[in-house]
């Protein structure tokens, strides 16, 4: 009774949430699966059904509120701060918007993110697991500013045509747009989102003045950045502000997550030698691992969507224009969908990403639109794993991040000891 009576009182900023989320999930599932939380102004859905039947109706939980809790009103009342993401954009970005907007950017970057063309940057993905892990073999070192946070950036840095030199001001920005999500306005994290938002204001003015010179045209883009230049499929273009907030989406999507994840991962590795080995022995699996510690180890707990309508579910009624939370964390651990789902089982998706039904990624027309790409960097990465690292040390005290919606790790002692 003391137990429920803790959990009765849940809150994702709570101390002992923040460490370890999952009992209190667990218990969101089998006690309240439409739970309230005043402090947030917000509900939660915890178990897979829920939250899957969400994700995909965005006809009655909208993306245009956005996907991280709402500011508070003396912040939304700053001008240029109405957005709780990056960029400062209102509802122009892929991530805040709906259909017809939504359908219209997604189709201008889809195809680029399809595995057939992602094919081009194994080689790159490679060379740079190789070359990261290579950096750290035989000796102590903090694996997330080492190792993980200089991994995407690197990719999609070239990817986007961004300067090598602002990989640091980027990755540093992408941060700051996911802790303003769960909820930080603190000066300096504000200040950061400006200056990330005037970057790529100034990114994008320099790109339509490429445009205008001939220098690339809407239909021969050189990079990334380019191809939202280009004509939907309908025949129209987006505006210069809708380009500006999407520019920066694409340089925060999945920038942290796949940073924290990698650390989980190489934490979970360490505690568990026998995955590890198992990878190792046969590497052949990695497919199926990948699913399997992205289910697991989902570093996206959850992102918010806002009812278009009263509903009810479970008995319990939800207004509309209210903040709704799908923990995503949560539903990948619903015992209701999965056999012993706090097991780690590296063969339980044995198709690898195409039996794969985990939400870690979302789901619906909102589903992450780099997932193909995170799942190439996490199997290189096992794959550079398996041939060079016959054990993962911890060395110290493993410090955790404050954002509640994002899991993070801030410093991740290890030692790589060469295979």
């Amino acid at each position: 009774m003391e137990e429920i009576q803790e959990r009765v009182e849940y809150d994702p900023q709570l101390a002992t949430v923040l460490d370890n989320p999952f009992p209190a999930y667990s218990w969101l599932r089998d006690n309240a699966p439409v739970y309230y939380m005043p402090r947030l102004e917000a509900f939660v859905l915890s178990r897979y059904k829920d939250v899957r039947a969400a994700a995909r109706s965005p006809r009655d939980f909208s993306s245009v509120g956005g996907v991280g809790f709402r500011p508070p009103r003396h912040i939304r009342a700053k001008p240029g701060l109405t957005a709780n993401e990056s960029g400062g954009s209102g509802e122009m970005s892929l991530s805040r918007s709906d259909k017809p907007r939504h359908t219209r950017i997604r189709r201008l970057l889809s195809s680029d993110f399809l595995p057939a063309q992602l094919l081009r940057f194994h080689p790159l993905a490679e060379s740079l697991a190789n070359e990261l892990v290579s950096a750290a073999l035989g000796r102590e070192v903090n694996f997330v500013t080492e190792v993980a946070d200089r991994y995407l950036p690197r990719l999609m840095g070239e990817w986007m045509g961004i300067n090598q030199d602002d990989y640091a001001f980027v990755n540093r920005g992408a941060a700051a747009a996911s802790a303003v999500q769960s909820g930080n306005y603190n000066p300096e994290t504000l200040a950061r989102i400006a200056a990330f938002r005037d970057y790529f204001s100034a990114f994008a003015q320099q790109r339509q003045a490429d445009l205008d010179a001939g220098i690339f045209s809407r239909d021969t883009p050189r990079d990334l950045s380019d191809k939202l230049f280009g004509t939907g499929h309908d025949g129209s273009v987006l505006s210069l502000d809708e380009i500006k907030a999407n520019l920066a989406i694409l340089a925060v999507g999945g920038n942290g997550n796949t940073s924290h994840f990698l650390s989980f991962l190489t934490q979970q590795l360490a505690e568990r030698p026998d995955l590890l080995e198992r990878i190792r022995e046969e590497p052949e699996i990695i497919p199926a691992a990948t699913e399997e510690f992205l289910r697991v180890l989902a570093t996206t707990q959850g992102l918010c969507r806002v009812t278009t309508q009263e509903m009810t579910i479970h008995g319990v009624t939800i207004p509309a224009d209210t903040s709704v939370l799908l923990l995503y964390a949560s539903a990948n651990r619903d015992p209701a969908h999965y056999d012993a789902p706090d097991e780690v089982r590296l063969d339980r998706f044995s198709k690898g990403a195409v039996g794969a039904d985990h939400l870690t990624f979302g789901d619906g027309p909102h589903i992450c639109l780099g997932a193909h790409l995170a799942r190439l960097l996490i199997q290189k990465m096992l794959a550079r794993y398996a041939t060079s690292v016959k054990r993962i040390e911890i060395t110290g005290p493993v410090r955790r991040g404050a954002n509640y919606l994002v899991r993070s790790l801030e410093h991740v002692p290890v030692v790589l000891h060469p295979n």
